[in-house]
């Protein structure tokens, strides 16, 4: 499962990267409107790195190998999924 190892050390800078803008956010707060849109724009390259990486992944596999991949991603990468589901309207012609 190299496949696997990779995509875990993706979400892992993912995750790093989300710490960066917590502590940030917590030492000088953001003020007015935006928040959610400067944070979309920070982390949505890393989420859309990791999708491109899972579909390169996925090509030339069976339909039953893809469904499993796609399975242990959702199970095994939690924040990339979530946050690719809160994200999906972008996704929408990725799949």
């Amino acid at each position: 499962m190299d496949w696997l190892s990779e995509l875990l050390g993706r979400e892992e800078r993912l995750r790093r990267r989300i710490a960066i803008i917590r502590t940030s956010a917590v030492e000088c707060p953001p003020e007015g409107p935006g928040t959610e849109e400067r944070f979309r724009r920070s982390v949505e390259p890393e989420v859309q790195a990791i999708d491109a990486l899972l579909e390169d992944y996925l090509c030339g596999r069976t339909e039953d190998e893809r469904a499993r991949m796609r399975f242990v991603a959702r199970l095994r990468l939690p924040v990339y999924s979530h946050l690719r589901s809160l994200l999906a309207p972008l996704f929408s012609g990725s799949r």
